[in-house]
C-alpha cells in the first residue's frame, strides 16, 4: 500500500488496450488504498470520454521515489454540491510499481476467449490427479510469463498458488495454433459493475521454445 498524507496533483492518462496514451487529464489524487484509488477531475470534454472499464495510468512522487500506477475506471460520480463541477473517479489498480522498475516481460492487452479448469493434486507422475470441468472466460492481458483473465464463475476456487490449466488460440493472422498451458494462480479479485465476475492472474509453467516464440510474435 502507498501511504498518502495529503492530496497529490497528477496527470491522468487515458490508454487504449495496448497501453498507448490517448489523452491526458489534470487531476487530484485523494485516496489510495490497496487496489482502489479515488481522484477528482474537472468536468470537460476529455473527462466525458471516460467510461467504466477505461484503462488509465498516472505517476506519483513519494518519499522513496516515483511510482507508476495503471488500472481502470470503475466509478464516475458528480461533485458533492452544485457549485462543484468536478467529477470523482474511482479506479481499480492493476499495478503500482517504481517507475524505474521496467516490466521484464512485455504484456499485450487483448480479449481472447479461453477455457480453464482447476487442477488438484497435480503432481508429476500422479495418475490420480483430478480436475474441475472446463469453464469459459476472456483474457485481459497476456505475455510469455502468464496472463490475466476474467470469468463470471464467481464460485471459482482459484486461490493463490492453485493449479490451473487454460486453453486458447491467438487471433487469426498472428498465430492460429491452439495453446494448452498450465500454471499457478498469483492472485484473484472480485470485480464487475452489473455482472459479478472474478479476475485471475496466472503465471505459466515453463513454455516450450515454440510456444514462447509464438506468444512473442503477437506482443
Amino acid at each position: 500500500m502507498f501511504p498518502l498524507k495529503h492530496d497529490h496533483d497528477i496527470e491522468l492518462e487515458a490508454l487504449d488496450w495496448q497501453e498507448r496514451p490517448l489523452f491526458c487529464i489534470p487531476a487530484c489524487l485523494h485516496d489510495l488504498h490497496g487496489e482502489r484509488a479515488r481522484i477528482s477531475a474537472a468536468a470537460g470534454q476529455n473527462v466525458s470520454r471516460l467510461r467504466w472499464g477505461s484503462p488509465v495510468r498516472f505517476w506519483l512522487e513519494g518519499a522513496t521515489g516515483s511510482y507508476e500506477a495503471t488500472g481502470m475506471v470503475v466509478g464516475i460520480e458528480p461533485g458533492e454540491s452544485p457549485e462543484n463541477s468536478d467529477l470523482t473517479l474511482t479506479l481499480r489498480l492493476w499495478e503500482l510499481r517504481p517507475k524505474s522498475q521496467q516490466r521484464l516481460q512485455k504484456r499485450r492487452r487483448t480479449r481472447l476467449k479461453l477455457e480453464y479448469r482447476l487442477l488438484s493434486d497435480k503432481m508429476e507422475g500422479n495418475k490420480d490427479a483430478t480436475h474441475s470441468e472446463w469453464q469459459s472466460g476472456k483474457t485481459l492481458d497476456i505475455g510469455v510469463g502468464g496472463l490475466r483473465f476474467r470469468t463470471e464463475k464467481t464460485d471459482c476456487k482459484a486461490t493463490p498458488s492453485a493449479r490451473v490449466e487454460v486453453r486458447f488460440s491467438l487471433p487469426e493472422g498472428e498465430e492460429s495454433r491452439p495453446f494448452v498451458l498450465e500454471g499457478n494462480v498469483l492472485r484473484w479479485s472480485e470485480t464487475g459493475k452489473t455482472v459479478p465476475a472474478l479476475e485471475i492472474a496466472l503465471k505459466f509453467d515453463t513454455l516450450t521454445l515454440t510456444e514462447s516464440l509464438a506468444l512473442k510474435r503477437c506482443l
